[in-house]
């Protein structure tokens, strides 16, 4: 076709996006059967083979005109022309659609993936930085984990609105050779939407992040003032325990609570700057949540006067409790070191570590509920380092008592051995191998024992 006619093209081809390729319809493929090649040749036998409707004026020839026009020269010509014509088209489309592949990760890369990255790391890394995530070379740096900013998400969501901008520009169609026509709004539109669900990823995280927040606190806030408000009768250690736990909800929440409104206000902001449908109980709870949190933190130092005569007969018992355990565990230690699990004799040194371990988790036990009270009455605990000092050497003790029957066993096993068949050689390899391994004891151990 002559291009200066500007007639409409003849054919057209719609490119479409079936992830994770990009396919023409019908198929540019030379040898799919139902492809655009196939159909041209069967559109020239079609043209030819009328040829067979027209009788022969000589009847004494019984060959038909289209026997003498395949053979004719000019219609091989035209039709070798038409082929490499169409070849050259195809080839030109083929390229043309290699031109989109740029846009080929938001259908190859996984959003939930890339979601979990930002929401690690606080940005998009590159292909380097995920390959060296989880590297065991110490020589390589890798990435440093960091929450993501409200800029980095707004970064991320002008990226997709401004590549949806651009897609939506798009040609809808692309002519080749004047007569071949490829339809591109199919795969502009299946783009479109590709590029939707990653910007709405992004928007719907923050929708969530915020009611989610606001929901939690307000199942907070109900609680803690349920919790404050129960009556604390003198001498009611579990009640009075329950209200000094909310005490320290309320004081533990309190700074962070005091910071979220207005992060979540800000980003209830950008949500709406685009056009994100924000659920109207998140507007409800924004704007009654700051009130309640201001009431129940006030309900919270008004319990706190009143229940501290209670809390300050409380505290004289924890440290009461604390001054005896200290002495508990003092003498405790005393005893632990007399044990005969010390003495290379010891008959029974697993039976005697077994019966040690299970003094020491009640020790710890108790212990525990110390450190739990001091914590919630706000009293500083000591570290009960002695307790610990026994817990470190029992744990050495079997170490060291399992490389003790380690080696009585071998040495036993050896002397069932007939002299002519003893190895010399391989015994000295574990003697020295048992010797090795004695020497890579904690130094501790090595020390101590």
């Amino acid at each position: 076709m002559n291009p200066k006619n500007k007639l409409a093209p003849l054919f057209e081809a719609q490119l479409e996006l079936l992830e994770p390729d990009m396919v023409f319809c019908p198929s540019l493929d030379p040898n799919e059967e139902n492809g655009f090649m196939s159909m041209i040749n069967k559109l020239i036998q079609d043209i030819l083979k009328m040829s067979t409707l027209i009788q022969r004026i000589d009847p004494t020839k019984k060959d038909s005109y289209e026997t003498q026009i395949i053979g004719q020269q000019d219609v091989i010509e035209m039709k070798e022309e038409i082929l490499n014509g169409i070849e050259r088209v195809i080839e030109e489309a083929n390229d043309f659609c290699k031109t989109f592949e740029n846009y080929s990760y938001l259908w190859l890369e996984e959003r939930d993936a890339i979601m979990e990255i930002f929401l690690t790391y606080g940005r998009i890394l590159t292909p380097e930085e995920i390959d060296r995530i989880g590297s065991e070379d110490k020589e390589i740096i890798q990435p440093t984990p960091c929450a993501p900013k409200m800029e980095a998400f707004r970064e991320q969501i002008d990226h997709y609105e401004n590549l949806f901008m651009d897609i939506e520009e798009m040609d809808s169609y692309k002519v080749f050779n004047s007569w071949f026509q490829v339809d591109i709004r199919p795969f502009r539109q299946a783009l479109l939407n590709t590029v939707r669900k990653w910007g709405n990823m992004y928007k719907e995280h923050l929708v969530e992040n915020v009611t989610s927040s606001l929901s939690d606190l307000g199942n907070f806030i109900r609680k803690a003032d349920e919790g404050l408000l129960q009556p604390v009768p003198e001498g009611e250690y579990e009640a009075l325990v329950s209200v000094m736990g909310y005490l320290m909800n309320v004081k533990d929440r309190t700074l962070t609570t005091d910071d979220m409104f207005q992060p979540l206000t800000e980003t209830i902001e950008l949500l709406k700057f685009y056009d994100m449908d924000i659920p109207e109980e998140v507007n409800v709870l924004l704007q009654e949540l700051p009130e309640q949190w201001q009431a129940t933190k006030k309900l919270a130092i008004t319990v706190k006067q009143q229940v501290a005569p209670l809390q300050a007969a409380e505290v004289a018992g924890i440290r009461k409790k604390i001054s005896s355990f200290d002495s508990h565990v003092t003498y405790y230690r005393e005893v632990f070191k007399k044990y005969d699990f010390f003495k290379y004799e010891c008959d029974e040194p697993y039976l005697v570590m077994s019966r040690v371990d299970m003094e020491m988790l009640n020790l710890e036990d108790e212990m525990k509920g110390i450190q739990e009270s001091g914590s919630l009455f706000e009293v500083n605990v000591p570290e009960f380092k002695l307790l610990k000092q026994c817990r470190k050497e029992l744990r050495m003790l079997k170490q060291l008592w399992d490389y003790v029957y380690i080696v009585r066993t071998s040495i036993e096993d050896w002397k069932t051995t007939p002299w002519r068949k003893i190895d010399v050689e391989n015994m000295d390899i574990e003697c020295k191998k048992f010797a090795k391994e004695i020497r890579l004891l904690d130094k501790e151990m090595r020390r101590q024992f």
